[in-house]
């Protein structure tokens, strides 16, 4: 039986450590035949997943700071050598700019630097990585990219704050990136999971009793895992989910109807 991804040509945006959602996304792509690129923010505090893609069938990894324009040139030369400039699939996993004490107290208190800066990395990234590389996803004859994002993007989550703020304006521009794109049948999703313990997630105070509560109240009566993100983001960065775009996909065991 073929596999879904047999050929498919992509790039990963995110991976942090062997416990991110992003490298189980790529696990998963990985064991359906995708040829993967990674990016990495800097040498030293991408240790761990520059180890992970040593091990693991890396086309390439390109070093990208998304708040650095300069740096997109060689993430498309990569690709150009790589990928003969044809892409099928991106995956946005990134966030970040708050400090601490931002994920803390009330939200109005957050200050201008790192209100901008989590817009800037969280969201403004996202636009500006798919307007890059859309020119190589043009190139496919269908293209898909997707975004991770969180509930606390729709609703108040206490300890969130100025993240959930950024995750509503990724959403958006997901939404409005979808629609510009879509005329070169190029698709963009957004992936929302219920909450799992990454290292981003272990800045969020009373993030492991969250834990315990979203598993007794959600619909399944279970804490969701990496493998089932991974699996909802293969089928929309597949042809499975040819019609789907603009949308978001909650994989949260159902808490998000509750």
């Amino acid at each position: 039986m073929p596999k879904i991804m047999q050929g498919k040509n992509g790039v990963i945006l995110g991976v942090a450590n062997n416990k991110s959602i992003a490298w189980q996304i790529a696990k998963k792509l990985l064991e359906e035949g995708a040829n993967i690129g990674y990016t990495y923010q800097d040498e030293e505090s991408s240790k761990k997943a520059l180890s992970l893609f040593a091990k693991n069938d890396a086309v390439f990894t390109c070093k990208l700071d998304v708040c650095a324009d300069d740096d997109f040139t060689a993430l498309n030369k990569k690709i150009e050598e790589n990928f003969a400039g044809k892409l099928d699939f991106v995956v946005h996993s990134i966030a970040g700019g708050p400090s601490l004490e931002d994920l803390q107290g009330d939200f109005y208190n957050v200050s201008r630097h790192n209100f901008l800066k989590s817009m800037e990395i969280s969201a403004y990234s996202f636009a500006a990585i798919l307007r890059n590389l859309a020119p190589y996803m043009k190139a496919a004859e269908s293209a898909s990219a997707i975004c991770l994002s969180y509930l606390g993007s729709e609703r108040v989550v206490p300890n969130y704050n100025v993240m959930g703020v950024a995750k509503a304006a990724l959403e958006c521009s997901a939404r409005y990136m979808a629609s510009d794109l879509g005329r070169d049948n190029i698709r963009v999703n957004i992936v929302s999971p219920g909450p799992i313990l990454t290292r981003a997630a272990s800045g969020v105070g009373g993030f492991r009793q969250m834990l315990k509560e979203f598993a007794e109240k959600t619909p399944l009566q279970k804490p969701v895992n990496t493998e089932d993100v991974a699996s909802a983001a293969m089928f929309l960065l597949s042809e499975l989910s040819a019609g789907i775009t603009g949308q978001t996909l909650f994989v949260d065991n159902g808490f998000n109807i509750r």
